[in-house]
């Protein structure tokens, strides 16, 4: 992997932990975020794929949060 890739993975990782930080979010919504900020569909799959596996995101946790509400 590229320099290039790995640091617009490094960046990606550190929005959706950011957005992630003030309230859960589908993984659908951090994919439109993210593709908003001009990653490209490779480096969003990862690291959601990321994200999920390392627990940061759930798409049943975000759910459960917007039935609550």
């Amino acid at each position: 992997m590229s320099d290039s890739q790995n640091n617009d993975i490094q960046q990606a990782e550190e929005i959706v932990v950011r957005l992630l930080a003030r309230r859960e979010h589908s993984a659908r919504e951090l994919q439109q975020k993210l593709q908003l900020r001009g990653f490209d569909h490779k480096t969003i799959e990862k690291v959601l794929t990321k994200a999920q596996q390392l627990g940061w995101q759930s798409d049943q946790r975000y759910l459960e949060v917007w039935l609550r509400s």
